[in-house]
């Protein structure tokens, strides 16, 4: 019997759903809570008693990404992997692998200083979307409409403690409908899709912010370009290909 282990950093219905349907498939499933897990690794210890596989399911990235690290480092596989963790969770190594697949995405620039914005600004163009390297639930992610906007985005985000912030990533804003698609892709296919409707006076559309997600039957465009996305997020040498949310708009 495959003894399955589901890591978590705040237990949500998921992770209760995702245990009851391993059991379900003849698994051992078992749930334990990450921020509990004291682990050497100064010498690899094989496995420590976590079964045969792990779901990795902290909402912390970087919680998630050195816990699957150290794992695997343990033999254990993980799913994700922490290459695609690593992968997913970093914008900037999102838009590289998908720009090297030639996979289109909105125009995207780097300024690793403040003082280079203004010479991405005037690249892209305004209204112009400012993003953290990492991060998710829309947090962080401002729309800049005027270069004095975009001035104070720079100066508050100069007062923050952590180094990675002050490097500046800039898209053009896309304009779309006021929804987006969400596909969540399980190796080649595509395991559930939704509209996601921005709330009144906001235009992020995630669901953290007051988006409504509604149930969406994706076509052959959609399932497409989403199972495309997600391929270029897993090594090739990885056995589980990834779970992996994509957003695409149209």
């Amino acid at each position: 019997m495959l003894q399955l282990t589901i890591l978590f950093d705040r237990l949500r219905w998921e992770e209760k759903a995702l245990k009851k349907e391993g059991e379900n498939e003849g698994c051992e499933a078992s749930l334990l809570d990450a921020k509990g897990l004291v682990l050497e690794v100064s010498t690899p210890r094989k496995r420590n008693g976590l079964g045969d596989l792990a779901l990795q399911r902290c909402i912390s990235h970087y919680r998630a990404l050195y816990l699957t690290k150290i794992l695997e480092n343990m033999s254990l596989e993980v799913v994700n992997s922490s290459a695609v963790t690593e992968n997913c969770g970093n914008k900037l190594l999102t838009t590289l692998l998908l720009g090297k697949a030639r996979i289109p995405t909105p125009k995207t620039y780097i300024a690793l200083t403040p003082d280079t914005v203004p010479q991405a600004a005037e690249a892209l163009g305004f209204p112009l979307v400012m993003k953290p390297m990492t991060g998710s639930w829309g947090r962080m992610v401002s729309l800049a409409r005027d270069g004095e906007t975009l001035q104070s985005m720079v100066e508050l985000r100069e007062q923050l403690q952590n180094p990675a912030e002050h490097m500046y990533y800039l898209q053009e804003f896309v304009k779309r409908p006021p929804r987006d698609i969400r596909a969540v892709v399980a190796g080649d296919e595509i395991a559930a899709c939704v509209y996601r409707y921005a709330p009144e006076g906001e235009w992020r559309t995630n669901v953290a912010r007051g988006g409504i997600s509604k149930a969406f039957k994706p076509h052959g465009r959609v399932q497409g370009r989403a199972v495309s996305h997600a391929r270029q997020h897993s090594p090739q040498n990885n056995q589980v290909r990834p779970f992996t949310g994509q957003e695409v708009d149209w």
